[in-house]
């Protein structure tokens, strides 16, 4: 009996974070809701802002979503700690919604396996782009032309905290240029692009997608992916990530 109180205890106290865990995600949709409503207030009736102040404001409530659902799940409710309980955004020992702890638990197992789900088609994703990246050969600066090679040594030249040294690439792989970031950032070019896109419009996309890794788009674009992957039920997530694509 001994032997079998300790697996029945701990399964038990799973149970029970379980249980709060889905409450507190649950009590918790209206809040983000309220978040992300916010925050397209801000940008809706403040004047017109650039590129950079609309993702930030999106961006931090992304993260204010996620984080009123996760440190709320982890803190418990009921308990008699009033900072806890202050974190929790709730009375100590109400909820506005509350399952049996059986059905949170079954919750909780499907949450687990979308999440699962979700998060396997993210590093499928990046598991493509390694393989296309394997398709990029370096184009060569003395094949540039003189303006071009002039924009990529200038912005390249550029040194900050944020800056990051890229690599100019072509592939067949690709029909529109892109940038590829997190451990080696780079651009990718169509082959055709080179050859027949005048140097002018070239500087313009090459400008942009440099803007784009100098602002570290590729992490967040990643750190919002797995985001959306962990809170796949969440409307606001889901809104958010959008607005943020």
């Amino acid at each position: 009996p001994a032997q079998l109180l300790v697996p029945d205890f701990a399964f038990r106290q799973l149970e029970r974070w379980a249980q709060m865990g889905v409450e507190r995600a649950i009590n918790a949709l209206p809040e983000g809701l309220l978040i992300a409503l916010f925050a397209w207030a801000v940008l809706h009736f403040l004047p017109k802002q650039n590129s950079r102040t609309r993702f930030a404001v999106w961006f931090l409530a992304l993260l204010a979503v996620a984080g009123t659902a996760c440190l709320g799940g982890l803190m418990p409710t009921g308990s008699n700690n009033r900072v806890f309980a202050s974190f929790a955004f709730a009375p100590e020992g109400s909820s506005a919604i509350s399952l049996p702890a059986h059905w949170a638990a079954y919750v909780f197992v499907a949450w687990l396996l979308g999440a699962w789900v979700a998060m396997a088609r993210l590093f499928a994703g990046l598991f493509r782009l390694r393989e296309l990246r394997q398709t990029c050969a370096p184009v060569d600066a003395a094949t540039l032309d003189p303006l071009v090679r002039q924009t990529v040594e200038e912005l390249n030249g550029v040194r900050s905290f944020a800056s990051r040294p890229v690599t100019l690439s072509t592939s067949e792989r690709v029909r529109v240029p892109a940038a590829l970031g997190l451990w080696k950032p780079m651009i990718v070019l169509p082959a055709w692009a080179l050859a027949e896109m005048p140097p002018a419009d070239l500087n313009i996309i090459l400008r942009h997608e440099f803007a784009h890794l100098r602002r570290w788009d590729d992490w967040t674009n990643l750190l919002q992916k797995m985001v959306r992957a962990l809170f796949f039920f969440h409307p606001a997530v889901w809104w958010i990530e959008n607005r943020l694509s």
